[in-house]
């Protein structure tokens, strides 16, 4: 009943608060040049990967080590969360320095801190009341704030006042009243004294970690910096095209959600690994679904709403999805990594990709979106293929013969996609599109039955 219970409350937040940022994003699409629009998501990946930093990974740290020991539980929070501060401090004097050769971060550099600070902070908060289990506090804390910044945003416009200082502050008011929200949540978690035994113990957990996430997450943003570089235009596409990736992150978000804290509590249950596999193909499943729904309709919803300039980014959001898709792959493989308290093997792993990106750009460097874009799916499928080899050496292996078929399938499904695109008629792709999703269905027949017998039993 746990993994139901948590399973939707989980879907519900992520897809909630996600499902109004994109609304959000739709809106300031609308509003703003394709070249502004381009500004702006380059700053907020800025603010994003500065919230990475100043986050030290300390949420996956503690998150892990709470379920270890209920009597040092608010230690555990409480240290993670001092720290957090001293990181931010040392980030804002080191920003001083660096801003000064960055027209974009001096140009909105308050915000810029202040959204740092913020994001940063929610993570921590929202990983917390994920890992406690605290499902109706997770969606609120999730939800109001999304919603409270759409309506922020939308009053401006009809206030006639709208322009990117007053999105950028609503963004900032909205993520506050978050923090607030949260921390007054988690108000009997925390007590507050520094223990520095306690906080060597959430360092050592987290350090790999936070070293794995700092290179995994430094090639989406340098990805957008290199391609600003190449033209403001084309970025505008590819911004475009990573927004409607929103869709396919959150669900990976709420897969780990899911996953995580579920495998925490019963990684030692005789049914677990079953369990796991079950939710594994249906991720799979739910994510080829989305894929050919957007495959099959976007580009009219484009022409309808939004800038004819737009319309190139379906092409390119059918190659985007591929490495989300082997990052959920990787997430169900991995996951013993997590179980077993190594994380450096997500460093080594990691450490792989950020290498094979770089060899990859190397070779595809020829100023177009796709020599960006294809390093990143090469670099994904490598990382997927040496965890696989290695759990396989270790008896880990989580894949059968159905999931091997999925992915392979996939795979074929959105390169030959992504190539063919621009070069046969639009009901081609759209036949060939629903031929892959029934395919795929079929295939995974047992599990759709075995869900199916699941929820209605449990009720």
């Amino acid at each position: 009943m746990l993994l139901i219970k948590t399973s939707v409350a989980y879907t519900i937040a992520n897809f909630g608060s996600k499902g109004l940022n994109l609304l959000l994003t739709f809106f300031v699409i609308r509003f703003f040049e394709p070249n502004l629009f381009a500004e702006i998501d380059l700053l907020l990946s800025y603010v994003l990967y500065g919230a990475l930093i100043m986050g030290f990974s300390i949420d996956a740290s503690v998150s892990r080590l709470i379920h270890d020991s209920d009597t040092q539980k608010k230690k555990y929070v409480s240290n993670g969360f001092i720290f957090l501060h001293f990181i931010f401090i040392v980030l804002a004097i080191s920003l001083l320095f660096f801003i000064q050769g960055n027209t974009l971060l001096s140009k909105y550099f308050i915000p810029f801190l202040i959204l740092v600070y913020s994001y940063s902070l929610s993570n921590y908060i929202s990983s917390l009341l994920r890992n406690l289990f605290r499902f109706k506090q997770f969606i609120y804390f999730l939800i109001i704030p999304s919603l409270l910044n759409l309506l922020t945003v939308i009053s401006l416009y009809y206030l006639n006042i709208f322009s990117v200082k007053f999105y950028l502050n609503s963004i900032v008011f909205a993520s506050l009243i978050g923090i607030i929200l949260g921390l007054w949540f988690l108000k009997n978690e925390f007590v507050f004294n520094l223990n520095l035994k306690i906080l060597k113990e959430i360092l050592l957990y987290s350090f790999p970690i936070f070293l794995s996430a700092v290179l995994l997450q430094f090639i989406p943003v340098f990805q957008k910096y290199y391609i600003g570089l190449i033209s403001i235009s084309i970025l505008a596409i590819y911004a475009f095209a990573t927004k409607f990736m929103i869709i396919f992150q959150t669900l990976s978000q709420s897969i780990y959600s899911i996953i995580i804290p579920y495998s925490f509590k019963n990684f030692k249950n005789s049914n677990f690994k079953n369990n796991l596999e079950s939710i594994f193909n249906i991720s799979l499943l739910v994510f080829t679904s989305l894929l050919f729904l957007l495959v099959i309709s976007l580009d009219l919803f484009i022409g309808v709403f939004f800038n004819d300039v737009y319309q190139e980014s379906v092409r390119y959001m059918i190659i985007l999805s591929i490495p989300i898709f082997l990052e959920i792959c990787y997430l169900f493989i991995s996951i013993s990594f997590s179980l077993e308290k190594k994380p450096k093997y997500y460093l080594y792993n990691d450490i792989v990709y950020f290498i094979v990106f770089l060899i990859g750009l190397y070779f595809f460097a020829d100023n177009s979106l796709t020599s960006v874009i294809i390093p990143a799916v090469l670099a994904s499928f490598l990382k997927l293929l040496s965890t696989i080899l290695f759990q396989m050496k270790k008896g880990n292996f989580l894949l059968n013969k159905i999931s091997i078929t999925s992915i392979l399938l996939f795979l074929i499904y959105a390169t030959t996609s992504f190539y063919f695109y621009k070069n046969i008629d639009e009901i081609i792709i759209k036949i060939y599109s629903t031929l892959f999703i029934l395919t795929h269905l079929f295939i995974n027949r047992h599990y759709l039955i075995y869900f199916k017998s699941y929820i209605f039993n449990r009720r």
